[in-house]
C-alpha cells in the first residue's frame, strides 16, 4: 500500500526511452544469476539513473561480476544520460549485477538504478 508502479525509463541520446524489459533497483544492491558456462559470449544492457526517481545529488556505480571477479565497473554515474555496455562473459557461470552507492554513508540509498533491456548474447 502506498506504492505505485513506475515505468523503467532512461535518457538515451537526450530522449526519454521506456524499457519494457529491465531491472529497476536501489543502491546498494546486487543480484546473482546462474548461467551455463561457455554458452553466452556477452552481457549487454543500457545502464543509468532513473530520471524521475533520483536525487540530483545521487551517484551510483554499476558493476558486473563473473564468478566473483569484477569484469565491468562504471564510472560514478551522477547524470541522467544512459550508457550502453557490452561485457564479455568467457567461461563464467555466476553473473552478478550490482549497484553501489557513492554516498558518504555507503549503506544510504542514493537513487534508483536501471538496467534497461539486459540480454545474454551467444
Amino acid at each position: 500500500e502506498g506504492f505505485e508502479t513506475v515505468d523503467l525509463v532512461l535518457k538515451v541520446n537526450g530522449e526519454t526511452r521506456k524499457f519494457p524489459d529491465g531491472i529497476g533497483i536501489g543502491a546498494p544492491f546486487y543480484m546473482t544469476y546462474s548461467i551455463p558456462a561457455g554458452i553466452y559470449k556477452y552481457f549487454k544492457s543500457f545502464i543509468g539513473l532513473h530520471p524521475e526517481l533520483n536525487d540530483p545529488d545521487g551517484e551510483i556505480i554499476f558493476e558486473v561480476q563473473l564468478d566473483g571477479e569484477t569484469v565491468y565497473s562504471s564510472e560514478r554515474i551522477n547524470d541522467f544520460t544512459a550508457r550502453q555496455i557490452e561485457v564479455e562473459l568467457k567461461q563464467g557461470s555466476a553473473l552478478t549485477l550490482s549497484t553501489k552507492s557513492c554516498a558518504v554513508d555507503r549503506f544510504a540509498l542514493s537513487g534508483q538504478a536501471v538496467w534497461g533491456a539486459p540480454i545474454l548474447e551467444k
